[in-house]
């Protein structure tokens, strides 16, 4: 399974994969979709271009200073230029974004539109407005009996003297929908906080009826109080319902098939295989990208099962997945709208001990273990290796020809020269073949020509510059050792001259 990020789940893409960019995709995609939902600003239309046509309100961002700039007059960008010079030509064309100024704007602004379609927060709250699109809070909370707020819809108090079952102002788009009654006492209207923000005793509404905090800004879409560093005003309802979601339902599910739908999507389930065997039929992906499933491993007596519809994939294999043999497990099923559809099954935890079939959790080996071979369960690190080289098996490579360079993957092998005649081996300089300082190379003389070993330009053997040093016979051997970039020991039989 390939890295991820701590926080957000990014793949950590290895490009050597082929393809790689529909992963590559899908981290946008996921980083888009987080900026949405926390750093929110109108109009943006991305990089500033030359000979693009610019309409009052956009938004674009200089790649040189990494500003981002709003649009004040409609007009044609220059065909060359840098945008910083446009703006220096035009200077009343531009204006640079503040996230700081717009919050306040969207807070506490009594100058009516904040932007070409929403007010302010303090706007909707207390009313100073003649008439916003949907009402004021104020209003939906004081409006005398039997005058509307709008066409159709009345205020709490109206609903609180009627003695009826009053109205509940619903989150979803401060539309007031009066139909959908609760019984509510007479006194009083409990209005949810993203509609209007009163209190038991009929209406109270508090500190400019909207509470905003130092950093936040209470928004006007449904008068839900969010952060004012995360989103606009005019989001604010769909983004706190985005914020509120979690898991539709949690189920048990036991012994038997279960076929999932997509109406199920965002439902948890615990596996409990105590019964007997538990297979869950996915749906089809078809068109519903992003579909979610949960599941968690409580009991795992018998197997498990997660069956793909049709053509689909998951994690790129024709195949079902029945990896979750752990009790602990819990893994996520999320559904891709590629070309094949693909379920992406993302393991959340693991707490089962890693063997040889299934992942977990693995405790490190000791040196005796590397050496020894003895533990089945243990994870060896480049220091276990490092410790217990001389028990491990050596590589041998084999040169017959007249001349050999070494290479970089001989460092810790075992060269050997077989050859009727002279066989020359080469150390090439540091600059041509970066071996580590501390790499040790065994060469041994196996055929009836005597092989010599000479440093390259600039290597020094045994102290001796380009230095050679011949075998004195057949099977004789050397051993040598990079103490420094160009630098070199040779020990064995053998005599290095000039």
């Amino acid at each position: 399974m390939a890295d991820r990020t701590p926080n957000y789940n990014l793949e950590l893409i290895d490009f050597n994969k082929i393809p790689w960019h529909t992963n590559e995709h899908d981290n946008w995609r996921s980083i888009d979709a987080i900026f949405a939902n926390f750093i929110l600003i109108n109009e943006m239309q991305g990089v500033w271009q030359n000979a693009i046509g610019v309409t009052v309100g956009q938004r674009y961002v200089d790649p040189e200073g990494g500003t981002i700039w709003t649009a004040l007059v409609a007009h044609t960008t220059t065909s060359i230029g840098l945008f910083a010079a446009t703006r220096v030509d035009n200077p009343t064309y531009w204006e640079l974004f503040s996230d700081v100024a717009l919050a306040e704007s969207w807070a506490s602004s009594l100058a009516g539109l904040v932007n070409s379609s929403d007010y302010s927060s303090k706007a909707y709250a207390i009313g100073t407005v003649t008439q916003l699109p949907d009402g004021s809070a104020k209003r939906w909370a004081i409006e005398v009996e039997d005058t509307e707020v709008i066409s159709g819809s009345y205020s709490a108090l109206h609903h609180a003297t009627k003695a009826a079952a009053s109205a509940v102002l619903t989150a979803a788009d401060l539309a007031a929908t009066n139909q959908d009654t609760i019984d509510t006492a007479a006194d009083l209207v409990e209005t949810a906080a993203d509609v209007v923000l009163t209190n038991a005793d009929v209406v109270l509404t508090h500190a400019d009826e909207v509470l905003t905090r130092a950093d936040t800004v209470a928004t006007a879409a449904d008068k839900v109080a969010t952060n004012a560093d995360v989103v606009t005003a005019a989001n604010s309802a769909s983004v706190a319902t985005a914020a509120a979601q979690g898991w539709g339902a949690v189920t048990t599910l036991t012994t038997g098939t279960t076929n999932l739908e997509v109406a199920d999507a965002r439902d948890y389930y615990i596996l409990n295989a105590t019964g007997g065997t538990i297979t869950i039929n996915l749906p089809a992906i078809g068109d519903s990208d992003g579909l979610l499933f949960g599941f968690q491993v409580s009991n795992v007596d018998n197997p498990i099962s997660i069956v793909r519809d049709g053509t689909d994939r998951i994690n790129g294999n024709a195949a079902n997945y029945s990896g979750l043999t752990a009790v602990g497990q819990v893994i996520h099923f999320i559904g891709d709208n590629a070309s094949p559809d693909n379920w992406l099954a993302t393991i959340i935890s693991q707490n089962a001990t890693a063997t040889a079939t299934s992942e977990g959790v693995v405790e490190l080996a000791t040196d005796a273990e590397t050496l020894t071979g003895s533990a089945t369960n243990r994870a060896v690190t480049p220091a276990n290796v490092k410790a217990t080289y001389s028990g491990i098996s050596r590589t041998l490579n084999a040169q017959t020809g007249t001349t050999y360079t070494l290479a970089l993957a001989d460092a810790g092998k075992i060269v050997t020269s077989s050859n009727a005649g002279t066989q020359v081996i080469t150390i090439p300089p540091h600059g041509t073949i970066p071996f580590p300082t501390g790499t040790q190379i065994d060469i041994y003389n196996l055929g009836a020509g005597i092989a010599s070993i000479t440093g390259g330009t600039g290597v020094t053997l045994n102290g001796v510059s380009t230095g050679t040093g011949a075998m004195n016979a057949q099977y004789a051997a050397v051993t040598i050792f990079k103490i420094a970039d160009n630098t070199w020991l040779m020990t064995g039989a053998h005599a290095v001259v000039a």
